[in-house]
């Protein structure tokens, strides 16, 4: 198998600089938690009926639609992730957890016939045929953080949109996981940084288990980067530095929002926003309980799409004497 093994070279850090980054994304509603309906036919796929779209249009084609044995989904247990709470919410009851842990996602036991269309089954027919570029160990730099700015540069030459938002997973303390985008603002030969407040769901987590992922996924150039690694906190002098880079309105956001906890309605996030405008004016400090992490990368992965699903797949490992393994992974 290939191999690249050297030190690592320092790459330069890149500054995001310009106004901050927001994804806007529609989420759908999604289905009911007490009942769903799946197809009980044979070709039929989870993934269908999780992504069913629910719309008039679907509904009137429905009516005429043939009309095969349908099995109830429903009775899911939902639970709340015990929270280790830190010192700014102490005296606050977590939520209990369901008996066992367990998420229930199937009840067999219920069943009954009711229209379906076949535009709902549609989806598994959704694909793409991936033939844009292709990725090969002769061609890469044997640094993982410079290949990284090299196909960041070019999602940004091909104008990808939100091209710093990457998917962030952690783990709980009792192995569930969960997963967010947030926002890449800066990459220097340590590690992946971004910016949030330390007592949220993903802050308490961190605290517990430092260890997490990231995905970055630029379907316009059909390239996905994968990375694994341990996260730490940055210094107060960065965390400084980035929040007084910040517009007004979000600085004034980071003290009025308690990230993760209920509130009532949006009307009591602006009278605290409000309330800190008045506070503060202009030059609200850093709060105490907002700040940067980083993700110092223990493995790189380069995913680029190729035909029939024969995808390119390249991962740096790295080693103890501080270099790069690379490797290339079946598709």
């Amino acid at each position: 198998m290939p191999r690249a093994d050297h030190a690592p070279s320092p790459a330069a850090g890149i500054a995001f600089a310009g106004p901050p980054y927001h994804v806007a994304a529609a989420l759908p509603h999604g289905l009911p938690h007490r009942h769903r309906v799946v197809p009980r036919v044979s070709h039929a796929r989870v993934g269908t009926a999780l992504f069913r779209a629910a719309a008039p249009s679907v509904a009137a084609q429905a009516h005429d639609a043939p009309r095969p044995s349908q099995t109830i989904v429903g009775g899911a247990r939902r639970f709340a992730r015990p929270r280790a709470r830190c010192a700014k919410h102490a005296g606050r009851l977590a939520p209990a957890q369901t008996a066992g842990g367990r998420l229930c996602l199937y009840s067999a036991r219920s069943t009954y016939a009711a229209p379906v269309s076949r535009a709902m089954t549609s989806i598994a027919d959704i694909r793409t045929d991936y033939a844009r570029a292709a990725l090969d160990i002769a061609d890469v730099d044997p640094n993982p953080l410079r290949q990284f700015r090299r196909w960041f540069d070019e999602a940004l030459k091909a104008e990808v949109a939100e091209i710093n938002a990457m998917t962030l997973a952690t783990v709980d303390p009792q192995g569930q996981p969960s997963a967010r985008i947030v926002l890449l603002k800066n990459l220097d030969e340590r590690g992946f940084t971004f910016f949030t407040n330390y007592c949220s769901h993903k802050g308490e987590e961190l605290a517990a288990n430092p260890h997490a992922a990231l995905l970055f996924h630029w379907i316009g150039l059909e390239r996905q980067v994968r990375i694994q690694g341990v996260v730490e906190k940055v210094s107060e002098a960065e965390s400084d530095a980035y929040y007084h880079s910040r517009p007004l309105g979000s600085r004034l956001g980071a003290w009025a929002s308690e990230q993760s906890s209920e509130v009532p309605d949006r009307a009591t996030l602006e009278a605290r926003e409000a309330e800190y405008r008045e506070r503060f004016g202009d030059a609200p400090p850093r709060p105490p309980h907002w700040g940067g992490y980083r993700l110092l990368p223990a493995r790189i992965e380069f995913w680029q799409g190729r035909p029939s699903r024969l995808h390119d797949r390249l991962e740096y490992r790295h080693q103890p004497d501080g270099g790069w393994r690379i490797v290339r992974l079946a598709p």
